[in-house]
């Protein structure tokens, strides 16, 4: 008889504990094993996100983007480049665009000479390899011409080096046409400069009917670091 308490105890002790570990062991799965999911804009919550949009307009003026022009290019003349709100089919765009009519700014129209300008400003890279990309459109409406020859010629570079371009050819009037470009580039360790560049082989001036270029977003997006890649996998 006089063992049996000590069995009662040892016992007693075991049901206690048990309650004790299940509890931490659901605590770490509802706590823990969120914090590798994907978040919605590519990266990965608790960890700093991967994806950075380089805003255009704010209040109808350029944010941080200076404006400039080749050397017998325009952007469309006085008032360019402009910050609009764009209507595609129908729906209004929520946030503002840059519009510019690019193309030669003088002298007898060349097919062999592309002319323009863009958008150029300066930010700070930190080695990674990233993709960078932009949502760009052309619009073209004339009441002479059936279409125009060229829509333009969109180029991303990074330190006067291209790494994506896109051309859009003939352009139908009254249409409006959208399309994304991207490029993988390594970014330096310190500032580097992030330039699109539009344009066009043919005369662009004021009383010429020619195509509006649109830049309507600019992306960054590079890889999570390792640390979150592992945390995620």
């Amino acid at each position: 008889m006089g063992p049996m308490p000590k069995r009662t105890l040892h016992l007693s002790y075991q049901r206690c504990v048990m309650p004790d570990v299940l509890l931490v062991l659901v605590l770490l799965m509802v706590f823990w094993f969120p914090i590798a999911s994907v978040s919605a804009d590519g990266g990965y919550e608790g960890c700093p996100s991967s994806r950075m949009t380089l805003p255009l307009c704010e209040h109808g003026r350029l944010v941080h983007w200076q404006a400039f022009v080749t050397a017998n290019g325009t952007l469309g003349g006085e008032g360019y480049p402009q910050c609009v709100t764009a209507t595609i089919d129908g729906t209004e765009l929520k946030t503002e665009s840059v519009r510019v009519k690019v193309g030669q700014l003088g002298g007898r129209a060349s097919q062999n000479a592309w002319e323009g300008g863009g958008l150029t400003q300066t930010l700070n890279g930190d080695g990674r390899q990233v993709s960078i990309g932009a949502q760009v459109a052309v619009e073209y409406f004339s009441r002479s011409d059936r279409r125009n020859l060229a829509g333009g010629l969109f180029e991303l570079l990074v330190n006067d080096v291209v790494i994506a371009r896109e051309e859009v050819g003939p352009i139908e009037t009254g249409t409006f046409q959208s399309m994304y470009i991207q490029g993988r580039t390594t970014l330096p360790k310190d500032a580097y400069i992030l330039s699109i560049r539009i344009r066009r082989p043919f005369l662009s001036t004021p009383d010429t009917p020619a195509p509006y270029q649109y830049v309507r977003r600019v992306e960054i997006v590079g890889s999570a670091t390792s640390h979150c890649r592992k945390d995620a996998q």
